[in-house]
């Protein structure tokens, strides 16, 4: 389901996910995740992607709190090989 709802919203921005984790917290359901984002992506795009993800979910799954750490990929990824992937955003 979270792959799902990523892949479909945002995946011209990222490469992958990995490391997921949930728990509960009374009512509260705790989600965190990496996300690898392109290499010559800067932080505060990333951060910005980051930000909009977790409203994102938090909107959908009531009571919950996303936290993602962004990290960027080791630049062989599909995105990173493309020089024309980062310069329009939809």
């Amino acid at each position: 389901m979270l792959g799902d709802f990523l892949y479909s919203k945002n995946k011209s921005f990222y490469y992958d996910f990995h490391d997921i984790r949930t728990r509960q917290a009374g009512r509260t359901k705790h989600i965190d995740f990496h996300l690898s984002v392109p290499f010559n992506m800067q932080s505060k795009d990333a951060r910005e992607l980051c930000d909009k993800i977790e409203w994102d979910i938090e909107s959908i799954l009531k009571n919950t709190k996303v936290l993602i750490h962004s990290e960027t990929c080791d630049s062989n990824c599909e995105t990173c090989l493309n020089p024309y992937a980062l310069m329009v955003k939809s």
